[in-house]
């Protein structure tokens, strides 16, 4: 009997680290230029950095900074930066390793379900250049989670032997008990994953059951103890915010916003963002169709691994169902369905190579078919890194500018501007509600405010600075009700405050216009 380590036979070890070593060193090279010279990737990776920092200071997420995100991704950033210090070098290097991670248990996912080590690399291969796309770039949920997903179904693919004696009851239930908690802390950082902790749990369990023959009661003791790992870290967190008498606040921030959320229709930017995903991704959702030609459904589904790699299957249309439960389609969603479909495409690819390929060459052929797929990518994302290179970096610009002119203690409002700037600025927050379209714009409906009165509140603090992109500026017409709110921050500036500087970005995109109260 051939023993494996990881899913990967004993003598092949010594390859297998070199190649998770070349896999985290790509990871590293494809976003170390971009890991302090660019803040605005994404609107919410500086609304992480934000909480994190919060958090940093004594102060428990959605207290003093409102958002509609769950606990984890706050607290592994945060983690971070305790021991790296508050920058935005320390939260893109959260993202590199997230990504690092998600490739090398990628490629172990792999090789476990029985495909050759150029089909291993090639699946970390695509996760780690796709990843560029989709403003992977940027270190969001989607892509902080992604190690802890992949771990969960890689634990239980190790489960999916049909001996019964392959393994004792005892390290099978703690096999559940380790996949739950991974799944469990990536429903902590963000709650869709519970899909494919579904899906692929009960599947397993089903195998077991069905085709091993498991006892009824220990396939229940796994399944009990899957589930209670999975809820671990979000009831931990409740338990947190209880005995500091918060819980409302955390329980509208993680479910109350989710009624007003999903009544937001936004059919011309779904519309945009549909498009984007799938300008971004079409070679993978390609192969992973081509996959559905019979020959090579039959060369991939026909040995021992079949059931193993039915578990990919449901996984991606489990991160599908995630993808459309909020009704959104935001580009940033289609992340979470990524992983699976690397693998997908590896298995493709090791098909058509095995039935193209002459003896003994069939894995260079893949090697080849991989590294052609992956110049997609790859050349997108060199033409993006060079044009951020080339053009000033416009939230640091802005950041220095507001800071020049605050003195110790005081503090700006960016009306519409990422709240990356607070964080550049080194500044203190003018309101709980600093994300743009929280206060005025389209997703002012998730807020638990009176807008008018904490605009006013704000206003009457009289931030040394306020900040606005003009080209954003355009609130009458996105959001009608937020017409007076727009016309009493114009009010107040003229009589209150004085233009200091406009910064425009290269593109024209943003116009931003700085005003600092009269002397």
């Amino acid at each position: 009997m051939e023993i494996t380590v990881l899913g990967v036979p004993r003598q092949g070890i010594s390859a297998t680290v070199v190649d998770l070593c070349a896999i985290a060193l790509l990871a590293m090279i494809t976003r170390l230029p971009l890991l302090n010279s660019v803040t605005g990737i994404d609107m919410d990776e500086g609304a992480f950095a934000i909480a994190a920092r919060e958090l940093l200071h004594g102060h428990l997420p959605y207290l003093t900074f409102f958002d509609n995100k769950p606990f984890g991704s706050t607290a592994i950033i945060a983690a971070a930066m305790a021991g790296f210090g508050e920058s935005v070098a320390v939260l893109h290097a959260v993202g590199i390793a997230a990504v690092a991670t998600t490739g090398g248990v990628l490629y172990l996912i792999t090789r476990r379900i029985g495909l050759g080590r150029m089909a291993a690399v090639s699946a970390a291969l695509f996760y780690v250049l796709f990843s560029t796309r989709l403003h992977g770039m940027a270190t969001l949920t989607e892509i902080l989670l992604a190690p802890f997903t992949a771990g969960g179904v890689f634990v239980l693919l190790g489960q999916w032997r049909r001996d019964r004696q392959a393994t004792t009851a005892g390290r099978r239930v703690a096999a559940f008990g380790v996949a739950g908690l991974l799944f469990g802390i990536a429903i902590w950082i963000k709650y869709l994953p519970v899909f494919s902790a579904i899906e692929t749990g009960g599947l397993t369990l089903l195998f077991l059951l069905v085709t091993v023959r498991t006892g009824i009661g220990e396939v229940v003791a796994c399944a009990a103890i899957f589930s209670v790992s999975a809820a671990l870290p979000t009831v931990a967190t409740v338990l947190v915010y209880w005995n500091a008498g918060v819980l409302p606040e955390f329980w509208y921030s993680n479910f109350g916003f989710t009624s007003s959320y999903i009544t937001i229709i936004i059919p011309k930017i779904v519309f945009e963002q549909l498009l984007n995903a799938a300008k971004d991704i079409w070679p993978l959702v390609g192969l992973a169709f081509l996959l559905l030609v019979p020959p090579l459904r039959r060369d991939v589904f026909s040995d021992s691994k079949r059931g193993m790699r039915a578990v990919v299957g449901v996984w991606v249309v489990a991160e599908g169902i995630a993808v459309c439960a909020p009704l959104k389609f935001w580009t940033i969603y289609f992340l979470m369905m990524l992983p699976p479909f690397c693998i997908i495409a590896s298995m493709t690819i090791d098909a058509v190579a095995h039935r193209l390929g002459a003896p003994g060459k069939t894995a260079t052929l893949a090697l080849v078919f991989s590294i052609q797929l992956a110049l997609f990518p790859a050349v997108r994302y060199a033409k993006d890194t060079a044009r951020l290179a080339i053009h000033p970096d416009l939230w640091r610009d802005v950041a220095g500018s507001v800071e020049r002119n605050l003195a110790p203690g005081e503090t700006f409002w960016a009306v519409n501007l990422p709240p990356i700037i607070y964080l550049l600025a080194h500044a203190d927050l003018p309101t709980r509600y600093a994300y743009p379209n929280h206060l005025i714009g389209i997703l002012r409906n998730l807020a638990p405010v009176d807008h008018a009165a904490e605009v006013r509140r704000i206003l009457d603090n009289r931030p040394r600075a306020i900040v606005i992109d003009k080209n954003e500026y355009n609130w009458i017409k996105e959001a009608p009700q937020d017409a007076p709110l727009k016309s009493l921050i114009k009010e107040r500036l003229e009589k209150d405050y004085v233009p200091k500087s406009t910064i425009d970005s290269s593109d024209g995109q943003f116009d931003v216009h700085i005003f600092v109260l009269k002397d």
